[in-house]
């Protein structure tokens, strides 16, 4: 796993149940300790884009490419780069997560055929307009 082990109580309980159980922690139980407290939150979110502006968008960006196109190909050294630009494992797991899910609901809308409301594609930013090239033409 590229991410260290989370060290909180509830994380590390967590971990310890599965070593009890088990006689050793699986990697998945690793990796899915994480998300114990994980509520993405828009003040965070504010927070990380003031104070990591270019070099950790620029990394998220090229992360959520990655995750989306070819997450097999994910690397110690793409998890390492997100920590150099200010990343917490926490928050990279969580940029992780939230571009899968993301992904899933975008999946989902899709093959069902539902398609952006129009007072959505009304209300939406003209640069988000200018960058979104694909999906299902609005509703209305």
């Amino acid at each position: 796993m590229f991410l260290h082990d989370p060290t909180g109580a509830e994380e590390s309980a967590f971990l310890e149940k599965d070593r009890a159980a088990n006689g050793y922690v699986m990697n998945l139980e690793r990796v899915w300790a994480w998300p114990r407290g994980f509520v993405p939150r828009r003040r965070r979110a504010a927070r990380n884009r003031r104070r990591c502006a270019d070099t950790s968008e620029a990394a998220l960006r090229r992360w959520a490419q990655r995750v989306v196109h070819d997450p097999n190909s994910a690397s110690a050294e793409d998890v390492d780069t997100l920590g150099a630009a200010g990343l917490s494992d926490r928050e990279i797991f969580e940029a992780t997560v939230y571009v899968a899910l993301r992904l899933a609901f975008s999946t989902v809308n899709d093959a069902l055929g539902a398609r952006p409301d129009t007072k959505l594609v009304a209300d939406a930013p003209a640069e988000v307009l200018a960058a979104v090239t694909y999906g299902r033409v609005p509703s209305g």
